[in-house]
């Protein structure tokens, strides 16, 4: 698969935003697909196809809700062609397989990080032709209520930042707003450098990425980021633990 279909698979509807049954026919559509491309007839394997799309759900639903149903099918498909192993066979273990090796390839790890470059440099080109009246109404909106906002989507849907660029503009605005208080705990700022380090180890497959000297402000974004991290989860065990029983 290439880079450009993965891009592409990513444009449509992502596992998180469908509601169950929806997400079960979808995912059951594709099953049915997956018959078609071994030119065989799914109607003779209907309970087969209702536990595959089952467990297909279970598994998007829990692990990896960031995909879009487009990369599913993509990750399927790439299973039954074999780019995931010899064993085509259409079986629960194999499509969920399928589905772990395509989330976690470095394919779709560089396809994710060239998009968010892309996007980074769209929003650029588009701040440029705003006045500087309506470029700081939209800065004095976001220091407002943009950590709030991320904050929320936090507690319904995980941790699910990955460009650092959001994250450290995260960061610039919480300490504006008083949310994080400078300088850093001595405890925090180090958890906030061993995450951002074994991130950006896992990201570039090379524990010397954070020492290149080009990443310097990449490194220091890395690190805010997992700052906010750091308080998004405090603050809600803190909130946790101010519940009455």
């Amino acid at each position: 698969m290439t880079r450009h279909e993965i891009t592409e698979a990513r444009k449509t509807q992502q596992i998180r935003d469908m509601r169950y049954l929806e997400r079960k026919e979808a995912l059951k559509a594709v099953v049915f697909r997956l018959y078609g491309l071994k030119g065989e007839d799914p109607r003779g394997h209907m309970d087969l196809v209702d536990r595959c799309a089952s467990e297909l759900e279970e598994r998007c639903a829990k692990a990896f809700q960031s995909c879009t149903i487009g990369e599913v099918k993509l990750a399927m498909d790439a299973g039954v062609r074999g780019e995931w192993g010899k064993n085509t066979n259409i079986y629960p273990a194999n499509l969920l397989m399928w589905l772990q090796s395509y989330a976690t390839s470095q394919e779709r790890k560089d396809a994710i990080r060239e998009q968010e470059t892309a996007d980074a440099l769209a929003r650029e080109r588009a701040l440029t032709t705003l006045s500087a009246e309506e470029v700081e109404r939209r800065n004095k909106a976001f220091r407002e209520n943009g950590p709030e906002m991320a904050y929320q989507y936090y507690l319904k849907h995980g941790w699910d930042i990955i460009s650092s660029g959001y994250g450290n503009a995260l960061y610039e605005a919480m300490v504006a707003n008083g949310e994080i208080v400078l300088p850093l705990d001595d405890d925090v700022k180090e958890e906030a450098r061993r995450r951002a380090a074994s991130k950006a180890a896992r990201v570039k497959g090379s524990s010397t990425f954070l020492a290149l000297p080009e990443e310097e402000k990449y490194k220091e974004w890395h690190v805010n980021t997992e700052v906010v991290r750091l308080v998004f989860e405090r603050r809600e065990l803190q909130e946790m633990e101010d519940l009455p029983w």
